[in-house]
């Protein structure tokens, strides 16, 4: 995944899926140099909860469109 591309996440609350854009790519242990797992940061514009919005998604919780 790069910044720009659209995802969709999936909410449990209610059974839809959310389309949303990537704003940031962060490593998921920044301190650890060998361990290069990714996390992404997402702006859903309809996202059903507020803090879909904050802090950072892993890449199983993200199909990329």
């Amino acid at each position: 995944m790069q910044i720009g591309d659209l995802v969709t996440a999936w909410a449990i609350s209610d059974h839809k899926r959310y389309i949303g854009v990537v704003t940031a790519i962060v490593l998921d242990h920044p301190y650890k140099k060998n361990i290069k797992i990714h996390r992404y940061k997402v702006f859903f514009p309809n996202a059903p909860h507020d803090w879909w919005n904050e802090g950072t998604w892993n890449k199983k919780a993200l199909e990329l469109l």
